[in-house]
Formats: C-alpha cells, structure tokens, sequence
C-alpha cells in the first residue's frame, strides 16, 4: 500500500536551509512512514520512556539520542523540550537536525509557537489523494486554467484527455466512500474499517482535542457536538442550531470548533461575497460520512471530494500563497468554494447534472462580476469538456486528476 507522497520533494530543499522542519497532520496520514523515510533516527513521544525523559531531562534526551536529522514523532507531548531546542539550535547553527512530526497545529499552543519562531519551516501532510493513490504526477491542471488568457485553446489541448481509465473513475468513486487516510482506507473489511475509524475519532476527540481546549464535556457529548457539526458541512455555521442539538453555548463552540481545526479534523473557510461567516469541509472524506451517518446531500459530499483533492495541487506548491474560500452572497447566491491564487479567482462550481442549468449559470455570472481576474470552473463526473463562456469552463472531475 505504499505511495510516494508529494510532500516527499519539498522535504530535501527545508533540510537543507532550516534547522528544524515540521511534519504535521491528522492522525494515521501517514507523517510516520514519511518521516521514518528521511531520519538517521526516529523516536516517538508516544513511547513513554522516550517522553518522560523528554519531560523530565529534555538536555540529556537530546545529547543522548541527537542524530542528524533526529526525527521526533508527537513532540507535542513534551512541551518542556521546545525550549530546549530552541536553546540548542541556537549554539548548534546547521540546517538538517531535526524533523518534528505532530498531529495537533503547533501554533495552537503558545509556549510551542514562540520557541520556534523563526528557527523552523512547517509542511502539512494531507490525506492522500486520488492522483497519489493512482501513482500519478502532482496535477497542474487548475494552474494553468487560472493562468490560461485562451479558454478555447486552452479547452482544445486538454479535451484529449476527456475518457479516463476505467481504474481511475474507480479509484474515483472509491475514495468518495474510503477517504485518504492510510491508517483506514486500505482496510477492505467494512466493519472493521468503521471500527478503526471510530477508534481514531475516539483518541483525537477525547485527548488530543483536549491538548488543545480545556473542556468538561464528555467524550460522548463531544462526539454528539461533532456529529452536529457534521450536519452542517459545507454550509455557513450555525452556533444557534448546534445549541439547540447538543446544548453546547455558542463560546465554548466556538473553541471547540477552532480546537478541531487544531486536531486536523475540519478546515474552516471564510465566507465571501456579501454575507459574513464561515464553512468547514471535513479533512478526510471517510471521516465526514461517519460522523454525518451518510446523510448530507451527495452534492455537499462531492463538493468535499473536489475541495480535499484539489488543494494539493496548492499546498505542495510553494511559490505563490493561496487561499480557498465559500462564495454566498446576500441573495443566497452561492459557489461551494472558490480559490485564490498568484492574484488570480478561480470560482468551483459542482453540477447536479452534466450540463448546467440556468442558475448554475447565473451563480458563476455573479461570482465573476464580484471578482476581477476571475474564472470559473463547472465540474460534472460526465461533463463533455467545454468552454462555456469567456470566462467559464465545464469538465469531467476525471481530468483533475
């Protein structure tokens, strides 16, 4: 089951300029096997010898276990040690030493934050996705639309591509229902594959969250708030209705909410266009159809599938700062999510059928009035690739990919 993550490529060149690199994401994504790949040594804080000595002796655990690179897996675990590497880094001035993974955000805990300010570069590891699975390139595809000044041209070159294997639309359809967790997608037993991934759930939610936010809630009064939430995905949030679910006031909902972020469960993104809030789209497919019960729409699991495999092509591209948000205007106009890029929009509008309908039309209309340099890109599993508008492109999901 092994793949060659993107990720892999941009490790080399940190290494070589920072002190101190960072590997963070959800739990089982595969920061391990990762990791493991380019340590001289490895060394988890899970292991509780290994973390009591980091707690308790953090000079003498790196004098004694310190190999370049030194990888320390959920380091997280010892607070105590930031300092010291920090102290460390400071009298040792090489780039390469060491490779902290975690599955918590570093920057949601302040005494982490400020001892590495400056002395480390973070990589997130993100769920796999489906080009990753099917061993292919990091795709290119939506950069060179967003970059493309001819839609005809640029439709004509890339209609080649418009029938793809019958592997892919099945690795397609298999990661809308198994995810790109590694830890859980690769296990084919139905049953045992819920388990695990209700058995993680459990060690996120009921202790790595808590790392995070000091809570009284239960584990099951947690899990009941996150599977609220999981109703809403996709759609602006709700304190009011997930009062009314769980009981849970709109403040500490608002810490759990950020705390999920924090644990790599749910990504949150702005709203733009006229109204004010935010989305979230769960960070693993799997992961959202548990908790929602297979519930939502198809649509609002599909626009998930197209945001968690589309980001790739941006997170493991550093030249150019991006940023993805939820496009809804006051006239509940809506685009699930749109992208920033290199000054450029790009509005991602999933079809409910091949070819779109009056207000589909006119929901791209209205994202490109409100957005200078902007596109929009209608996207169909069995889309006849297409231009059209000036500024408009219908396709097949298969050629993201």
């Amino acid at each position: 089951h092994f793949r060659k993550r993107y990720l892999s490529d941009l490790l080399p060149a940190s290494l070589a300029f920072s002190p101190i690199v960072g590997i963070l994401g959800h739990r089982q994504v595969g920061k391990t096997t990762l990791a493991e790949s380019i340590a001289k040594q490895y060394l988890t804080l899970d292991n509780k010898e290994n973390r009591d000595l980091a707690l308790q002796k953090p000079n003498q655990f790196l004098k004694i276990h310190h190999s370049t690179p030194l990888v320390i897996d959920e380091c997280q675990k010892a607070p105590v040690l930031f300092d010291e590497l920090k102290d460390w880094v400071r009298v040792h001035k090489y780039p390469g030493q060491f490779v902290l993974t975690g599955s918590v955000r570093f920057t949601s805990k302040k005494a982490i934050r400020e001892s590495l300010t400056g002395r480390i570069i973070y990589h997130e590891l993100l769920p796999l996705t489906v080009s990753e699975l099917e061993h292919r390139p990091l795709p290119t595809i939506i950069r060179s639309l967003i970059k493309s000044n001819d839609l005809s041209s640029w439709v004509s070159s890339h209609a080649k591509n418009h029938f793809p294997k019958t592997s892919l639309i099945k690795a397609i359809q298999d990661y809308q229902r198994l995810g790109g967790l590694p830890g859980t997608l690769f296990i084919r037993n139905e049953k045992l594959r819920v388990q695990k991934i209700s058995e993680q759930l459990q060690t996120i939610l009921d202790r790595d969250l808590r790392e995070i936010v000091s809570t009284r809630l239960s584990y099951s009064q947690i899990i009941e708030f996150a599977e609220s939430l999981a109703r809403q995905e996709g759609a602006p949030i709700s304190y009011t209705r997930i009062l009314n679910e769980t009981g849970v006031g709109i403040a500490s909902a608002k810490k759990i909410i950020s705390a999920l972020e924090a644990v790599f469960i749910i990504r949150l993104l702005k709203v733009e266009g006229g109204r004010k809030g935010s989305i979230f789209y769960f960070e693993d497919q799997a992961e959202s159809r548990f908790l929602s019960k297979n519930e939502l729409d198809p649509s609002i699991y599909y626009s998930g599938f197209l945001y968690r495999n589309m980001r790739a092509e941006f997170a493991y591209e550093e030249r150019h700062q991006f940023r993805f948000f939820h496009y809804l205007t006051r006239h509940q106009t809506t685009l699930p999510f749109a992208l920033e890029w290199n000054h450029c929009y790009l509005g991602v509008l999933p079809l409910d059928r091949p070819i779109p309908s009056h207000s589909e039309i006119m929901a791209s209309q209205s994202f490109l009035k409100n957005y200078d340099n902007a596109k929009v890109m209608m996207i169909h599993p069995k889309a006849k690739m297409s231009k059209i508008s000036e500024r408009v492109v219908l396709m097949p999901d298969s050629l993201l990919f």
